[in-house]
């Protein structure tokens, strides 16, 4: 089954720690760029949509925006409008533990990468 795509543009910047996500900016900024990802539901079930969210922190316009969903897909998001969130479902077809990771880089060239562990049953 191919991935579906569907962004959903927030106009309020929220980012807070979460035990299931985590961001990583890999580029130094005065406003550095930050990726929060999460999905529902946990647990993902196998064969049944799975959704997954990106907090971006603040909002940028994306050069680049790839989701690896762990499982050997992946979604070439580039580029995107100037967004603070974006949604996407993915069916997992094998049950087990996979590494989601959502990495962005701005039109102005920072970077950052945020993840998920994804168990799936």
């Amino acid at each position: 089954m191919k991935p579906s795509l569907t962004l959903t543009l927030v106009f309020v910047t929220i980012l807070s720690a979460c035990a299931r996500g985590n961001s990583t900016p890999t580029t130094p900024s005065s406003n550095p760029l930050f990726v929060r990802l999460t999905f529902v539901p946990q647990p993902a079930v196998t064969n049944k949509a799975t959704t997954f969210t990106a907090s971006i922190t603040p909002a940028s316009s994306l050069a680049r925006a790839i989701l690896d969903f762990g499982d050997g897909t992946l979604a070439d998001l580039s580029p995107l409008s100037p967004v603070n969130s974006a949604t996407w479902e993915h069916v997992y077809t094998r049950a087990g533990d996979f590494t989601a990771k959502f990495s962005v880089r701005s039109a102005a060239g920072e970077t950052a990468s945020g993840y998920a562990i994804v168990f799936v049953r």
